[in-house]
């Protein structure tokens, strides 16, 4: 647990200082179009494969699903700063 909220508080503040700064912004605002244009494929893809007929039959579906998507992508790169982070520390611990 003290690992986990270890690595929230370091993104937390690392995120703070970039979003401080104009790239910081920038960068923060091509990741946000990245992962609003990902929920929406992956909720059109939820909904193509659970009706069998185009996404474009029910916009509204798609358009509900799709913030329920993106907190998967969260999670999932989250997940992977739970794995890189604790990786990195110990490298830079051998090295």
């Amino acid at each position: 647990m003290l690992l986990a909220s270890g690595i929230v508080l370091e993104g937390y503040q690392l995120a703070d200082k970039a979003l401080a700064t104009r790239p910081g912004k920038i960068l923060a605002a091509l990741v946000a179009t990245m992962i609003g244009a990902l929920s929406m494929a992956i909720a059109s893809g939820i909904v193509n494969r659970a009706t069998g007929f185009p996404p474009g039959e029910f916009p509204y579906t798609v358009t509900f699903l799709a913030p329920l998507t993106a907190g998967y992508i969260i999670l999932l790169a989250t997940t992977v700063m739970f794995i890189v982070a604790p990786m990195s520390i110990l490298m830079g611990g051998v090295v």
